[in-house]
């Protein structure tokens, strides 16, 4: 898993901020479980489909989602 957060940075990110260290942690996570789903596209363009809209003044200005239940 150590290798995978290291290839990440150089890779993907390559730099890493604390702030959004969790957001990257989380991210490896992710992909570290679903590496070996064979749906994976069909399930992430299903939640997609399904997630409430996140506007842009919510994903820069921070504020509070309202959500209308959970998304299955």
């Amino acid at each position: 898993m150590t290798g995978n957060g290291k290839r990440s940075v150089t890779g993907s990110y390559h730099k890493l901020s604390t702030k959004h260290l969790d957001a990257y942690l989380d991210e490896l996570e992710w992909r570290y479980n679903n590496r070996k789903n064979p749906y994976l596209f069909r399930d992430t363009l299903i939640k997609l489909l399904r997630a409430p809209t996140l506007e842009y003044k919510e994903l820069t200005h921070g504020v509070p989602i309202v959500s209308s239940g959970p998304i299955n």
